[in-house]
């Protein structure tokens, strides 16, 4: 995968490529040679941390819920594993008025955009 990422335009004449789910296929069709090298660079990152099918079958769900380029593949992808925004706390000083926490909830901004599917 690091080689494949540093030559993207091989990745055709690789032998996963025929194994892709077609919506990953057509993703990286369409990327133009940045994006699908910024994208191939991330797929070979996850694939080394969670095992390739993992990467793969995470990626073409990301791609399911609308990803067009490699940022917002990306953001996906980093939705569906880790939806929890790490929290945290700031120490201000005192003559700052007290504030309610507020929590982030993605669900009611991914909601907002109509291509993206819910499960």
């Amino acid at each position: 995968m690091p080689l494949i990422a540093q030559r993207p335009m091989a990745l055709r004449y690789t032998g996963f490529y025929d194994d892709l789910p077609a919506e990953t296929k057509d993703f990286f069709d369409q990327c133009n040679l940045p994006e699908r090298k910024k994208a191939l660079k991330f797929l070979s990152k996850m694939s080394e941390m969670t095992g390739y099918a993992n990467a793969i079958t995470t990626i073409d769900h990301a791609i399911s819920l609308g990803a067009k380029d490699a940022d917002s593949l990306i953001s996906a992808y980093r939705h569906i594993t880790d939806s929890k925004l790490l929290e945290i706390k700031m120490q201000l000083p005192p003559y700052f008025p007290e504030t309610a926490d507020y929590k982030v909830n993605l669900d009611v901004y991914m909601g907002l955009l109509p291509e993206v599917r819910h499960e």
